[in-house]
Formats: structure tokens, C-alpha cells, sequence
């Protein structure tokens, strides 16, 4: 038979049978998800476990954003590409400078790629807060926050430093007794390395907060939702071989992205915080100054 539109079709199915009708799509030997007739997935079969009828809470949309909206933040895509390029200009300047991973490698990196990294976050901060963000602004930005972007990514760039060091006396005396200090320096770099994206969205967001607070706040939030924040390195990571491995100019396309995933992982896990006091709180309400400004617990003097 064929329907009003045109296309044929075989059985056309609607009301109660929309809840049983299932199309299974996958390959022989790769698992199988089926679409239900609502567009919902269902029937999910991976690693050789059988789950007909099994639906979870799940299914298809599509949201219509408002044309103004996508005219707005395409607006700002120009800020966006002036960032990432003058923090991959940094990066090509200490390759050129100093090659190779090493403690005066990484200290000169810091120092060039950090207002950059600073400026990229805060104008990305910018569009998620009011939707639009011009060259002019990102400028501003940078001019603004060079000397901050420098202090905290020579934090996080000498502790790298340190463990770097401790690798090398390692690898010349491996000894076990030089293991704990390497374990330390390298636990500490870590934990800094990923805490510095935050670090930098924070003190763009709230320019007032330096020092030891502002990375309390970054590994309070780190500690709360490690994933959201691993996202970030590990797009890094994956844009980085992919330039390596097709073609150096796809480095352009990696700290936007990358920022956009810090950014909002930071905003997305504050609001939790500032929603969880506010519900362990009698009455539910945050104190008059917490809900004026809409920090966390952990960013309060």
C-alpha cells in the first residue's frame, strides 16, 4: 500500500502498537539497539546479553535554537579564532625556542602560553554569559589578564618542572628510595594540571579571586565531578594527535573546543553545588549575599 505522501509502505503502524514495533539496527557480531516506534531506544544487546523489551529512559530530539541565538555566537567566531591562534602561536615559539618536554620547556611555555590560555577561557566565559564576544573584547581580555594567566600556569608548569626533574634523577639512580618524591611530584602535577583549566575559568568569571582560594574552589569542584573536568585534557590530547598525525593547521580547531567543555563544566558543576546547599539548607534558600552572587560553597570568603 502506499501512503498519502507517496513513499511505500508495507504497514503503517500507530496508537498502542507504536509501543511494541521495533526496527533493530547493528551489524552480526557487533550487538544490537533497536529504534521503537516512538523513536525511542530500546532493546540493547551488547556484550552478548540478550535485552528484548528492555527500554530505558531514552530517545531522540531536536532542538530548534532561535536564529538570532546562532547569529549571535557565530558573531563571535572570529574572538574564537584570534584566541586559539595567539595560544598556538605560543606553543610553536617554546617548540621553536626550547624543543622537547623539559623543566625549562615546560617554565617558558607557561609564560607564553598562559595569558593566552587565560584570555581564551575568559572570552569563551563571555559568550556563555551574554552569547556574543568581539576581537576587541578578547584584546581587552588578554591585556587584562596576561599577568594572571602567567602566575597560575607557572604554578601548575613548576610542579611539572619538579617531577620532571625527579624523573630524570630517577632514570640516572634508580633507586627506591628517590620513588616516593617521584610519586609526590608527579601526583601534584597532576592534580594542578587539571585543576588549571578551572583555575582559569574561575578567575575569569570572578576577577576579584586570586591565590589560594580561587585553586581550593577549581579542586572542590574537580573532586565533585572529575569527569566533567577530564573532558577537557582529553579532548586536548585527542586534538594534538590528530594534528600530529594528519595535519599540524586541525591545532587551530583544539582550544576553542576545549575551553567550551571547561567553561561549561565549570558552570554546570558550580550550580549543582550552589543547588545542594541550598536544598541542605532549612527553608532551602541560600544566605542573601550567596544568592546574590551564585557561589559555590566552596568560592565563599
Amino acid at each position: 500500500m502506499t501512503d498519502d505522501s507517496g513513499w511505500p509502505a508495507v504497514r503503517r503502524y500507530s496508537g498502542a502498537a507504536l509501543g511494541r514495533v521495533a526496527m533493530p539496527v547493528g551489524g552480526i557480531g557487533t550487538g544490537c539497539v533497536s529504534l521503537g516506534g516512538r523513536g525511542q531506544l530500546r532493546d540493547r544487546e551488547l556484550f552478548n546479553r540478550p535485552a528484548k523489551g528492555f527500554t530505558p529512559d531514552s530517545f531522540f530530539c531536536v532542538r530548534a535554537a532561535d536564529g538570532e541565538a546562532v547569529r549571535t555566537r557565530v558573531q563571535s567566531l572570529p574572538a574564537l579564532l584570534a584566541a586559539a591562534a595567539a595560544l598556538c602561536l605560543a606553543g610553536a615559539v617554546t617548540v621553536l625556542v626550547l624543543p622537547g618536554v623539559t623543566p625549562l620547556s615546560v617554565l617558558l611555555g607557561a609564560v607564553l602560553a598562559g595569558p593566552a590560555a587565560a584570555a581564551l577561557v575568559a572570552t569563551v566565559d563571555e559568550i556563555a554569559a551574554t552569547g556574543r564576544a568581539g576581537v576587541r573584547s578578547w584584546w581587552g581580555r588578554l591585556r587584562a589578564l596576561w599577568a594572571f594567566g602567567i602566575r597560575h600556569a607557572l604554578l601548575a608548569a613548576a610542579l611539572l618542572a619538579v617531577f620532571l626533574v625527579a624523573l630524570t634523577v630517577w632514570r640516572q639512580r634508580p633507586e627506591p628510595r628517590l620513588l616516593p618524591s617521584l610519586g609526590l611530584s608527579g601526583g601534584c602535577a597532576v592534580l594542578a594540571l587539571s585543576a588549571l583549566p578551572a583555575v582559569l575559568a574561575l578567575g575569569a568569571a570572578r576577577e576579584g579571586r586570586s591565590g589560594r582560594l580561587l585553586w581550593l574552589c577549581a579542586l572542590h569542584l574537580l573532586a565533585r565531578r572529575p569527569l566533567r573536568f577530564l573532558a577537557g585534557p582529553s579532548l586536548a590530547l585527542l586534538g594534538v594527535w590528530a594534528a600530529t598525525a594528519w595535519s599540524a593547521s586541525l591545532l587551530l580547531l583544539v582550544p576553542a573546543p576545549v575551553a567550551v567543555v571547561m567553561v561549561t563544566a565549570v558552570r554546570t558543576t558550580t550550580a549543582e553545588t550552589v543547588t545542594a546547599e541550598a536544598a541542605a539548607r532549612p527553608g532551602g534558600e541560600l544566605p542573601p549575599q550567596r544568592r546574590k552572587s551564585g557561589e559555590s560553597p566552596s568560592s565563599a570568603e
